[in-house]
């Protein structure tokens, strides 16, 4: 029973998050990308929003490769299995550093608008 429910949760993962999610996002994100070059987009960090997204897309996938790999590839707590957790671990800390990031750009922005205006 155990199995049977492990496979359905990757199965229902691969084919939400692969097949409806992800062409969802790369549809958006090329629409985002292509312009990039708008003023709007300019000021809201559209590069760095592009990478947050890519790492996003990444993170998806490699999240349903991970739990395949913890419950049928290698064992729970095998080296391999720790190596793969850790790569899940720096794309998250990854994408939240890409939210850091913008941000403090964000407030710098702010900041040198208020001098300049006074």
């Amino acid at each position: 029973m155990e199995t049977i429910l492990s496979i359905s949760f990757i199965g229902i993962c691969a084919i939400v998050w692969g097949l409806i999610y992800c062409p969802i996002l790369i549809y958006h994100l090329y629409k985002y990308y292509r312009n990039g070059t708008n003023i709007v987009y300019l000021l809201r960090y559209c590069n760095i929003t592009v990478i947050q997204c890519i790492l996003f897309i990444l993170k998806l996938l490699y999240g349903i490769f991970s739990t395949a790999s913890s419950l049928y590839i290698y064992d729970h707590n095998s080296p391999q299995d720790l190596i793969i957790r850790a790569v899940n671990a720096y794309l998250a800390a990854f994408f939240l550093y890409c939210f850091v990031w913008k941000f403090w750009l964000l407030r710098y922005n702010i900041m040198l608008n208020n001098i300049v205006i006074n």
